[in-house]
């Protein structure tokens, strides 16, 4: 991975981390830091495995999962903005809704960096297995492929719906919601990119 794709992917992760610190949510803090670490580990230091990372990114989706389900304190949010950032463009709307859609995403988008992460890992393995391992089973083959075709696709979409989520954000004036969906955006944007160049 080239140093501008590194850096842009921890910049991404640091600021989807000190939104989380503004939310004052245990939990989003708990998994942004599994994120923050990851990204740190996977771009510059490589201490842990990319199997590893997949393990605690999938928890850290859990963790947003487990949350989601939690009460939130919409009414403190929509009126004083405690939870979030309000830019001072437009009135205050009741858009309270817009942050679970912003934060179903971003859970999502956690199992999709675990797959990107793992598939960094995929190219130094791919052939080292042999042809009989490889040539195993035409079945199994075949289900790989629709895989490895679904993922990349889902994970185009998810991109799609984080980077137009950050905009409607924006556009309400909600700017922690916005950084927070155009970070998990460009982030998983720069990781596919370095798998396509693998």
């Amino acid at each position: 991975m080239n140093t501008l794709a590194g850096t842009i992917m921890v910049a991404a992760a640091g600021a989807c981390f000190s939104g989380s610190l503004v939310g004052r949510r245990p939990l989003p803090v708990l998994a942004a830091s599994l994120m923050f670490a990851g990204m740190i580990d996977l771009a510059f230091l490589a201490a842990l495995s990319p199997v590893w990372w997949m393990f605690l990114l999938i928890l850290g989706g859990l963790l947003l999962s487990v949350d989601l389900r939690m009460p939130q304190n919409q009414c403190t949010e929509v009126i004083t903005g405690r939870n979030d950032l309000v830019l001072p463009c437009r009135p205050l709307r009741r858009d309270g809704a817009l942050r679970r859609p912003v934060m179903v995403s971003v859970a999502l988008a956690y199992p999709a960096m675990a797959w990107l992460a793992l598939s960094h890992d995929h190219g130094t393995h791919g052939s080292t297995g042999g042809s009989a391992e490889f040539h195993a089973g035409s079945h199994s083959q075949h289900g790989t492929d629709l895989l490895m075709l679904v993922l990349p696709l889902g994970t185009i979409l998810l991109i799609t719906s984080l980077a137009v989520l950050a905009c409607v954000s924006l556009w309400r004036c909600r700017l922690l919601l916005s950084v927070e969906a155009g970070a998990m955006s460009a982030m998983l944007v720069v990781m596919l990119f370095t798998i396509v160049e693998v």
